[in-house]
This record gives structure tokens, C-alpha cells and sequence, in this order.
């Protein structure tokens, strides 16, 4: 649990970060 809970989140974290930044770029064009 110690290992896959991180990976989790940085999983949770790159699927938050990437819809963000493509919200961004639809908006700046």
C-alpha cells in the first residue's frame, strides 16, 4: 500500500493536470 498510494496520486495528479492545460491552450487559441 505504501508503494501503489503514490503512484495513485501521481496517476490522480497527471489526470487532473493534463485536462487542465488543454482547457488553457483551447482558451488562449
Amino acid at each position: 500500500l505504501n508503494i501503489e498510494t503514490p503512484k495513485k496520486g501521481v496517476a490522480r495528479n497527471i489526470a487532473g493536470t493534463i485536462p487542465i492545460k488543454v482547457l488553457i491552450k483551447a482558451v488562449a487559441v
